[in-house]
């Protein structure tokens, strides 16, 4: 995932990379500089515009937000990278590494690009207004944006609801059927011919 960006730092001699990590790089940085760009366009109407009127649109709140959350990731990968350049591949045989700080970060970076994928689809809408058919859908979606929000939040709370009532009676079921020692027999007990 964060192979290309390991070429800036020192430990790239143990990640070596070839033609195809090169040409992610190059990508990833022309994106980089496009949501740059996109950000100076953001600001620039935010300040055309001003605040209040800026945030009454649903559009603009979701751009402000999709381009925030880019930069945030961004911001995540820099910091990753900076910590990988820092981390000894090469410890002593008596010391122990820890990286589940290193994989708790890149969990929280995929579920944020997660999250933004959905915000950047959302952007699409706004495209869709070009076409006389499919802006009706976008002024649909515009019109019932305050009823919507309020369904949202309510889907949202039952959904959490379930999903922590599952985790909460699950959890150590689901905890003790883990590890190996006692999984390995029970699944052999299990699939074994009855006697």
């Amino acid at each position: 995932m964060l192979r290309q960006w390991l070429l800036l730092t020192p430990s790239r001699t143990f990640f070596p990379a070839d033609l195809s990590h090169k040409f992610l790089f190059a990508v990833e940085l022309i994106f980089l500089v496009i949501v740059l760009g996109m950000v100076i366009a953001e600001t620039r109407q935010l300040i055309r515009l001003g605040w209040v009127p800026y945030i009454s649109s649903v559009w603009n709140m979701i751009d402000f937000l999709n381009l925030s959350l880019f930069i945030i990731f961004y911001f995540y990968r820099f910091f990753f990278v900076t910590l990988v350049s820092l981390l000894n591949f090469r410890p002593p045989p008596d010391t122990y590494s820890e990286f589940r700080y290193m994989s708790e970060l890149t969990y929280q970076s995929q579920n944020l690009t997660a999250f933004n994928c959905v915000l950047t689809y959302m952007r699409m809408f706004t495209y869709l207004q070009f076409s006389t058919r499919l802006s009706q859908l976008t002024h649909t979606l515009t019109e019932a944006s305050e009823d919507l929000v309020g369904f949202l939040f309510m889907f949202l709370l039952v959904f959490m609801a379930y999903a922590f009532s599952f985790h909460m009676a699950f959890k150590m079921d689901v905890e003790s059927s883990n590890p190996t020692g006692f999984a390995r027999p029970l699944r052999t007990r299990l699939i074994s011919p009855r006697a």
